[in-house]
């Protein structure tokens, strides 16, 4: 499942930067998502959830960007 998020990473940044001319880092897109992703939980549950999106979002980045 890893693997297939990476792919479909690479797949996103090539449509994103082609047809939307949209940078890899975008801080307020991340918060933005991380928020609507978080709004729901505990705020036990938001944390762990926040960590593991930026961590995410880091990996994705790094993929976007080979």
């Amino acid at each position: 499942m890893f693997k297939e998020r990476l792919e479909v990473s690479k797949a996103n940044w090539y449509i994103e930067e082609k047809k939307y001319k949209m940078s890899i880092f975008d801080p307020e897109r991340e918060k933005q998502i991380i928020s609507e992703a978080t709004e729901a939980m505990s705020d036990n549950e938001k944390n762990i959830q926040k960590v593991f999106l930026h961590n995410l979002m880091d990996i994705s980045k790094e993929v976007q960007s080979e």
